[in-house]
């Protein structure tokens, strides 16, 4: 029973109480279904715009997969992505690149500063204090 049905069995119930028209009691009951009613209402509306909305997401999602399948060739759910650690000179903060960007050119994402990562081994690893070396260190 939705919420509407359940309101319109109320207001039921009350008028199958025979109540006085006139009566205190019988208007605020009766303003207390009213505005039950409203909320029902709204409520209803409320859910189908969701809906809709959830709807309009779902398409806008598939959307976003077609245009990042044209432009990168392939989902990128598939790619394995691997990242490399690295300590900016200029303000001592960490962050993490990918792997296969290009090593000449490093841009800290905190301050903007721009560095050369230099690797020192086949297989990067962010634990590796060699692997890493950033220009102007002692190699």
């Amino acid at each position: 029973m939705t919420i509407s049905e359940k309101v319109a069995h109320l207001k039921g119930l009350i008028e199958g109480m025979e109540l006085d028209a006139n009566a205190k009691e019988t208007k605020i009951l009766n303003a207390v279904t009213d505005i039950l009613d409203h909320l029902a209402m709204d409520l209803a509306d409320a859910r189908d715009e969701q809906e809709t909305m959830s709807d309009y997401l779902d398409e806008l999602d598939c959307d976003l997969g077609d245009v990042e399948e044209y432009l990168y060739g392939e989902d990128e759910d598939d790619e394995d992505v691997d990242f490399v650690e690295a300590v900016c000179p200029d303000c001592g903060e960490r962050f993490c690149f990918e792997a296969d960007a290009d090593p000449e050119n490093v841009v800290c994402p905190h301050c903007g500063g721009h560095f050369t990562c230099i690797c020192q081994c086949d297989q990067p690893d962010a634990d590796c204090a060699d692997c890493v070396k950033l220009k102007g260190e002692d190699e």
